[in-house]
This record gives structure tokens, sequence and C-alpha cells, in this order.
């Protein structure tokens, strides 16, 4: 149609060479008339786009695929998960999404450096590759932190998966010399039951992990019903934590420490962080504290212990 309205047209073809290969080409076509508007004859130009391809094709690759490992990456497990979910409702299946983070991955960076530790993390998701089957994503978030999502997926598999992901994550990996050892602590979450899209899914996942990481590390943990009720207990403890910082509420208690030596005299004091919610009434640092190092507010809580201790101290001198 654009060459008899235009007289031209271009675009993109498949076009074999004198050996049998089959290569990608742009081509374009152009339309000579005569004096008369007679058509004499049509020029053709083609580029070889092959090039042009693999590059397009590298560019995707590095925009959905992890670097490091060649798992794919956040935005690809998103894209896969959410396939997943859509096949699931479909024909009514079961999806099973697996958190997989590493249990002392940190203590192996730290002492011996991130090239080893990146080593490890190559090793740990060529493990992985081998224990999912091909129609399974493995995806790689970021740090030591790894995802599974398995489609039609019942429970006894699910817990098979996960125990041969743990069992395989204990074995040595051997770097650079290095025999070390890295545990990996599993949570498992499934749709519909647990979660019916992947922001629910992916939430109640991440709780079974944390969940494992409490009860001992190197070991698969189901989410349960009762930790649904610990996440809502962060949510509204985060909530409250944000007002009481903005509202200046957390105050400082003081534990006095004595000297016993020759004359028993005050040398000092304790700085007990205490929390009164108008609501939640007394909240014990043992609760809140590790939800504000959870969700980044322990800076700002930080901040206002010293602020609080500061004052007091000002107080004291004067």
């Amino acid at each position: 149609q654009g060459m008899q309205d235009a007289g031209h047209w271009q675009g993109e073809i498949w076009n074999k060479r004198k050996n049998g290969e089959v290569y990608p080409q742009w081509l374009t076509v152009n339309r000579v008339t005569d004096d008369t508007g007679a058509v004499e004859h049509f020029v053709a130009v083609f580029t070889d786009i092959t090039q042009i391809k693999v590059s397009q094709r590298e560019v995707e690759y590095l925009a959905t695929h992890d670097s490091l490992t060649g798992l794919p990456n956040r935005a690809l497990f998103q894209d896969h998960l959410k396939h997943a979910l859509a096949r699931g409702r479909r024909h009514n299946g079961r999806v099973a999404l697996l958190f997989i983070d590493l249990d002392n991955f940190k203590s192996i960076n730290d002492t011996l450096g991130h090239d080893i530790g990146d080593e490890v993390l190559k090793q740990a998701a060529l493990r992985l590759r081998e224990v999912v089957r091909d129609t399974d994503t493995i995806a790689r978030l970021g740090g030591d932190e790894f995802t599974a999502v398995l489609s039609d997926c019942d429970g006894d598999t699910a817990d098979r998966v996960g125990r041969r992901i743990v069992d395989d994550l204990s074995a040595s990996f051997q770097v650079a010399g290095h025999r070390l050892f890295c545990s990996a602590s599993v949570g498992v979450a499934f749709f519909p039951d647990d979660g019916t899209d992947s922001a629910e899914l992916i939430k109640k996942a991440d709780a079974a992990m944390y969940r494992a990481k409490e009860k001992g590390r190197n070991r698969v943990e189901f989410f349960k019903a009762e930790m649904q009720v610990r996440l809502l207990k962060q949510a509204t403890l985060t909530s409250a934590l944000r007002e009481a910082l903005q509202k200046n509420t957390l105050r400082l208690v003081y534990q006095p420490k004595y000297s016993l030596e020759d004359q028993p005299r005050l040398v000092g004091a304790e700085a007990l962080l205490r929390w009164n919610d108008p609501v939640l009434g007394n909240v014990s640092p043992s609760e809140f504290i590790p939800v504000a190092e959870s969700n980044g507010l322990i800076l700002e809580v930080d901040n206002r212990v010293q602020e609080l201790l500061m004052a007091q101290i000002r107080l004291w001198l004067a």
C-alpha cells in the first residue's frame, strides 16, 4: 500500500545469504517513474542489521537479568510472578513463592571481601538453578536474597524443593582456596491460600523467611496465620512509632551506676529508652526496636535518643 500511494516502502525483513544463513535486513524500496508517470523501475537499498539486533538483545538481557549470576533480576521476577499467578487463576492452580536468604553471607563479605562473596553468590545461583524445574523461575533480588516461583505446585513439592535448597546451600563452597559455609533460610507462601496478588504473596513469603531466621536459620518455614497477626502488629507499631517521633513522646529513664570501692558513690547512669503510647500503652523496646531496625526508623530513633540524652546532661550540669 505504501508503495502504491507514496512510491516508497521500508521495513525489516529476513533474507538469506549465499551460504544459506538467514539474517535480518532493513530494506528501503523507492519507485522510479518516467516523465509520463509510468513506472520505470524500483530501487532497493538494504542494510544488514544483524549486529544491531545482537546489541538490542544484549541491552534487553542486561535490563532483565542480574549481571553477576545471570539469573532474572527483580523486574523480570515480578513479571514472571504475575504471569504465574495469571495462569494459576485461569486453571485454578496453586503457585508457591519461595524467599531464600543466605544466613551468614555478610560475614563472608566483610571478612574475605566482595570478590569472594561474589563467587559464593555465583555458585549459590548455579545450585539453585539445579533444584527447580525448567518451567520455574529462580531470581536474584539483590544482595544475598533469591526467590523461586514454582507453578502448579502443592505443599509437598514446595517443602521438598525448600529442603533441597537448604541442603544444597549448606554444603561447603570452595572459593580461592577457602572452604566456606553459608546456610539458607527459606520462607514459603502460596497462591491463592496466602495471597491473591504478587504484592501480598511477596509480603507473606518474606515474613515466613524472617520467621525461619528467628527459629534458628538453615530451615524452611511456611507462612502461617499467626504471621499475619505479627505483620499487622508490625505495621501498627511502625505507624505509631512514626507519630511518636513526630510528637517527641519517646523518653529516657536512667539506671544509676554506683562504685562500691572505698566509699560508695554515684559514677554514672545507663540510659534506657521508654515509649508510652496513648493507644498501645507501654511498648517494650524489645518489641519496637526490631521493628524500627527493619523499616529504617532506627536512624531517627538514634537521633532522638541522642537529643534527649544531651538535653538531660545539660540539665544535670546546670
